[in-house]
Formats: structure tokens, sequence, C-alpha cells
């Protein structure tokens, strides 16, 4: 128990030490952290801009293997949905922007996509893995999340946002 204490004290001070800083964490019902972040063309852009409608903010990384095979399913559901009023955000995860660029274009992303350059805004959703996705609903409540991919429940839950008002589903925190 010892070696485990010790082990997660070295840890802690080695995220706190190369800017990591606090692990937040996000609870369905309750409202989404706020954030800006900056887009591919420079523009600063906050989660308050989407509320018009619901939004899947989606967590990735350009060397995460799951988060490549989630892009043409995150596509189609732009393109499906968007009438309804969901939009789906990809926040980039501590990647340079030349990185994100030339895998957004390789990738043919259809939806906006932000830089969390340093991590910042991850950490205050307790980015646990990656990918990691949230839906937020026109009032900024989270409804649901999942750390991992996009999954059945997740779209269920997406078309139902779409058709008109839906129950919060629970979080899934795997």
């Amino acid at each position: 128990m010892l070696k485990r204490t010790i082990a997660f004290m070295f840890l802690a001070a080695a995220m706190s030490a190369c800017g990591g800083g606090e692990l937040g964490s996000i609870t369905v019902g309750e409202e989404a952290p706020v954030f800006k972040l900056v887009n591919l063309r420079g523009e600063r852009v906050s989660l308050r801009d989407f509320r018009r409608g619901t939004t899947l903010v989606n967590f990735w990384a350009s060397w995460c293997d799951p988060c490549k095979k989630e892009v043409p399913l995150l596509n189609e559901l732009q393109q499906s949905l968007k009438a309804s009023g969901v939009t789906i955000v990809g926040v980039s995860v501590e990647e340079p922007r030349d990185a994100v660029d030339a895998f957004v274009r390789k990738h043919q992303i259809e939806y906006p996509v932000l830089l969390d350059s340093d991590g910042s805004i991850s950490r205050r959703y307790g980015l646990i893995g990656l990918p990691m996705n949230v839906i937020v609903d026109r009032e900024g409540v989270v409804s649901m999340v999942r750390a991992g991919a996009v999954d059945e429940p997740m779209i269920a839950a997406l078309r139902a946002i779409g058709a008109g008002p839906v129950a919060a589903a629970p979080a899934n925190r795997q």
C-alpha cells in the first residue's frame, strides 16, 4: 500500500511539474465548463457559440487510433443531425496547429475543430483517455459522457435530442 501511495504522489507531482494542473470533472445534469479555444483559422470560439442546439464535444488526438476510426461516424452524424440543431465539435488535445491541420485534411473532418494546445480544457473536463465524448444540451448542461469512442447509446441519444427534448442519460466513465 505504501508503494502505491508513493507512486501516486510521484505521478501527481510529475503532472504538476509538467503543467498538468488539477484534474477536474464533469457531471451529468450539471453545467458544462465553458471554454474559449482557437479554431484552425485562428479565431477564438466559445462553447457558448454552439448553444443554438445540442453539441457533441469530442476530445481527440492525431496519434489515437480509436479517434481516427470514429472520424467517419462523426462526419456522418454532423451531416445527418445538423438540420435538427446538433453540432459535433472536435477538440484536439495538446497538439500543434500544423499537426492538427494535417490530420483534419487527411481525414476530411467536416465539423469544427478547436485547439486545446496546453490541455487545460481537457483537464477541466476530467479527461482520462482518448477519445472522450460529451453531449452538452442547448442550455449548456451535460447530458451524457463517454470515455471512449461514440457508441450506440450515445448515437441514439443524439438522434433523440435532434428530434426534440430528451431526458439526461447516465454517465459512463470506464
